[in-house]
């Protein structure tokens, strides 16, 4: 309901499309890629495969923490 409401009260203006920081979904894939094969080379079994999507789920949520403080430093 809530919800509902909220979309409801949107202004009916169209909002300009902003371009896509390649930046910082590349230094997303890049950390959450090194969190995964950290994990699988100190001894995660690839089998136990809920093990592996926490790890993946939780790696990202790492990323998108990191990501912003490590784009704004290499940005200048």
């Amino acid at each position: 309901m809530v919800i509902f409401f909220s979309l409801y009260r949107l202004p009916p203006e169209k909002v300009a499309a902003r371009n896509i920081e390649w930046r910082y979904w590349f230094i997303v894939g890049a950390i959450v890629s090194l969190i995964v094969t950290l994990r699988l080379c100190t001894g995660l079994d690839p089998q136990h495969y809920g093990n592996l999507v926490v790890t993946a789920i939780s790696a990202t949520l790492v990323a998108l923490t990191l990501a912003p403080l490590l784009a704004g430093r290499a940005k200048g």
